[in-house]
């Protein structure tokens, strides 16, 4: 009976050694480190930039097809206006494409090189939610004017948005963690290291 429990307190301390001895030889560190918001103006005028990108691939798409329809000269003046608009408007679906994610683009561009560090799919997410005020004035505007702003608050909604976008998820902290064992008694290593 003796040697029964003295076998096994000796089990028992083993396995409380070892497990004591697997806890020092690991070590987790978070550590919080606070976003730069980098620059308004920079980010405004990034996106314009992108927006300024958009018309000039507008009218490199557009004009090259303008140029192959023929002239009312040379056929009705209805099959020229047919060409044109066909022209008009595979230029417009590409540029309206590729506007979103040059203007997100500029805005990122922009605030990365002035120190801010946000987020490309938020500002883009940003964008797109900044576009409902304009398509919900455009579903109930019937005049002329009222048709023209609303095509006019499209894009200037969707800069606004993509720039609180990138400012709300560059200023969020961001939160490190490190999972890193000191070493065992074969003198390995291993760090694992995410960040939230």
């Amino acid at each position: 009976m003796a040697l029964g429990v003295t076998l096994l307190g000796a089990v028992s301390g083993s396995a409380s050694a070892q497990v004591a001895d697997d806890e020092d030889r690991w070590e987790i560190e978070p550590t919080q480190s606070p976003r730069s918001q980098g620059s308004l103006v920079a980010e405004v005028l990034g996106g314009l930039g992108g927006m300024a990108l958009s018309v000039g691939i507008f009218e490199a798409i557009y004009q090259p097809l303008l140029m192959r329809c023929p002239s009312i000269e040379e056929s009705s003046g209805e099959q020229a206006s047919d060409c044109k608009s066909i022209s008009s408007a595979t230029a417009g679906l590409v540029t309206l494409a590729a506007a979103p994610f040059l203007v997100v683009g500029g805005v990122s561009l922009a605030g990365g090189a002035t120190g801010g560090n946000g987020g490309y799919g938020w500002s883009l997410i940003g964008g797109l939610l900044a576009l409902a005020p304009g398509i919900m004035f455009l579903s109930v505007a019937d005049a002329p004017v009222a048709i023209g702003a609303g095509i006019a608050l499209l894009p200037i909604g969707f800069l606004v948005g993509a720039v609180i976008g990138y400012r709300i998820t560059s200023t969020a902290p961001t939160v490190n963690a490190t999972i890193a064992p000191t070493s065992d008694r074969r003198g390995a290593m291993l760090v694992i290291s995410g960040t939230i």
